[in-house]
């Protein structure tokens, strides 16, 4: 810090918009938001830096599905989830989600902290493989269409013209996202989460 060294600490500023229903208080033991609550921080146990990475892996899942993956019709009931409950794999509810993210979603979940990432620079350093992998992948794939596109209009002249039937109008139909635009939306979460690690390492540096 200083005046010339100026920094920002990240806090958890969504305790501040949130009901009073969906935070979990203890006297003396702090407070959290309750669908978001690593295991032991809501049995009051030992927290560290893996507490952090168990509710950035509940942000994860959320941004891959949609939903929480714990819920239920009181705080009371979403705590005891997130002690009892095993995590569910994402792809179960999303087979778009490609399977290395979905096992890093699912080791930042797991109860015990022991069995997650060590720390942040950990989880950063495998999400970063995963964004390279589906990188050359989606490479691969642009290669391979602007192949077929060359092929297709090197033999497409020779080949004769099918007659044009005229088909009956139906009701629009609500059009799939493009496998590509999926993968670039899998690629970009993948960099919101890394740039997510680095708050987060930086944080407890601090």
């Amino acid at each position: 810090g200083g005046p010339d060294m100026p920094f920002v600490k990240l806090a958890d500023f969504g305790i501040a918009l949130l009901p009073d229903e969906d935070l979990f208080a203890m006297k003396d033991k702090g407070v959290g938001t309750v669908h978001y609550i690593s295991p032991e921080q809501a049995s009051g146990g030992k927290v560290d830096a893996r507490s952090d990475l168990y509710s950035l892996g509940v942000v994860m899942h959320v941004m891959a599905t949609g939903s929480v993956p714990f819920d239920a019709g009181s705080p009371t009931g979403i705590i005891s989830k997130h002690q009892t409950e095993a995590p569910h794999h994402v792809r179960n509810r999303n087979a778009d989600i490609p399977l290395a993210l979905d096992e890093i979603i699912f080791t930042a979940m797991q109860k015990n902290p022991a069995a997650r990432y060590k720390d942040a620079a950990a989880m950063e350093r495998r999400l970063k493989e995963v964004l390279r992998s589906l990188e050359g992948e989606r490479a691969r794939t642009d290669a391979d269409d602007v192949f077929r596109g060359a092929a297709l209009n090197v033999t497409g002249g020779d080949e004769p013209r099918k007659p044009v039937k005229v088909k009956k109008e139906r009701a629009p139909k609500v059009k799939k996202a493009h496998p590509k635009a999926k993968k670039i939306a899998v690629l970009s979460s993948i960099s919101v989460f890394v740039l997510a690690l680095l708050i987060v390492g930086a944080v407890f540096l601090l």
